[in-house]
């Protein structure tokens, strides 16, 4: 499956010949009957069924086809400028789109409707992954920024510069336990994901006599603000013990820790950056049309291998 200008062509493995096309209809300009110029297309995503591919175009349109009669389903408006990044969660019920215009854009696809818009960015977003389902989306801007977006607040809860000024591509492994970005010269580097938390307030007044309880009662409503306006994994509690009450609250969200970078073959910048369907291998491709392929191990594997070595070169050194 490949962009070609205004269409989107199926190509045979095999034989290397044209199976179809998917070009949307013609329309009219409002000028009187002359026909509209289409659109380049600019990206595209297979949902993980393979049933239905999202096509984004150079006009902010994203029209989903359905890939059995090659019929175009929906098409949808969001976006100011050209749609450069599109993916599916998981289920395929989500959709996140990033564009020039340096917003981010989720979609129902099953009501066929838009979700949400981030702003935050202040260059193109060049990729987008939706995480734990569809609790957060990352998107990677060519500004240079990763940030890490709660859907349920629609608010930003990371926003990390990488060192090379520029992002391209991310992707997250199975377990979602990990994430990589590409960007600018030939950088790639590797993050944590875990869940830290971002809001945490204590606050324990005694009940004694005389004392002045204002300022107790002030922190109590910023414990229950936080509280009230805190997302999926908060937690806000109220005890009362001997006489005093203590109100905690406290915001837990995804975060991102960089753990380092991946030596690079070459010093262009990233174009793609994509693990497996298996998700046992990692691929990169670069601007100057290098690949690198990377293996992914667990610490078990790793251990199986380093014995392998030590007992190959045991072997070595006995036969000298």
């Amino acid at each position: 499956i490949a962009p070609a200008l205004d269409a989107v062509c199926f190509w045979s493995i095999k034989t290397g010949a044209l199976l179809r096309t998917l070009r949307p209809a013609s329309t009219s300009s409002s000028g009187g009957g002359a026909t509209a110029i289409p659109a380049e297309v600019t990206s595209l995503a297979l949902d993980p069924k393979g049933d239905e591919l999202a096509v984004g175009y150079a006009d902010g349109t994203v029209r989903l086809w359905q890939i059995g009669d090659s019929s175009e389903r929906v098409a949808l408006t969001g976006h100011r400028g050209a749609v450069i990044s599109l993916r599916f969660s998981r289920d395929g019920a989500v959709l996140a789109s990033g564009g020039n215009d340096t917003n981010v854009v989720l979609w129902d696809v099953v009501g066929e409707t838009g979700i949400c818009k981030l702003r935050g960015h202040r260059g193109a977003v060049n990729d987008v992954c939706l995480l734990k389902g569809t609790e957060y989306v990352a998107s990677a801007s060519k500004d240079g920024v990763l940030k890490l977006w709660d859907v349920q607040t629609q608010h930003c809860v990371q926003t990390a510069v990488v060192p090379s000024g520029e992002l391209w591509s991310l992707d997250a492994t199975q377990n979602e336990e990990q994430l990589l970005t590409g960007g600018a010269g030939g950088e790639i580097i590797l993050w944590a994901l875990e869940r830290k938390p971002l809001v945490e307030s204590s606050q324990s007044s005694a009940d004694t006599s005389g004392a002045d309880t204002k300022p107790n009662a002030g922190a109590a409503s910023k414990a229950n603000a936080v509280a009230a306006t805190a997302s999926v994994g908060s937690v806000a509690s109220g005890a009362a013990v001997g006489g005093s009450k203590a109100l905690t609250a406290s915001w837990t969200a995804l975060r991102a820790t960089m753990q380092g970078t991946l030596e690079s073959p070459s010093t262009a910048h990233v174009v793609t950056l994509r693990f497996s369907a298996e998700h046992n291998c990692v691929a990169v491709q670069f601007a100057d049309k290098k690949l690198l392929l990377l293996s992914v191990q667990d610490s078990e594997q790793l251990k199986r291998q380093l014995k392998r070595r030590l007992a190959k070169k045991r072997k070595q050194v006995e036969k000298e």
